[in-house]
């Protein structure tokens, strides 16, 4: 994955992520991403304090989940290229 790629791919991957059960931790998505751990938990604190995801850290398993599947990402608006982005990041993790 690119550096610097913008949060919104970063979000919907994480979300992705955790919605499938892959229970996604800092350190490995920040790896596969070539963020920093830091950067990857600003993006989880986003994700549970300004959008309000019921999402808890499960230690046993050492990743992130869902309390609730009820929750989904608001409806982001995002251009040409930052889909595209998007497209190619869940290709790549995805082999």
């Amino acid at each position: 994955m690119l550096r610097n790629q913008p949060q919104t791919s970063r979000l919907i991957e994480l979300d992705q992520q955790i919605r499938t059960g892959k229970y996604p931790n800092c350190q490995s998505f920040a790896q596969s991403y070539r963020v920093s751990q830091k950067t990857v938990q600003r993006d989880i604190d986003y994700l549970k304090y300004r959008l309000n995801a019921p999402v808890e850290y499960d230690y046993n398993r050492r990743g992130y989940y869902y309390t609730s599947q009820n929750w989904f990402l608001p409806a982001l608006s995002l251009s040409e290229g930052e889909l595209f982005a998007v497209m190619v990041a869940s290709r790549t993790l995805e082999q």
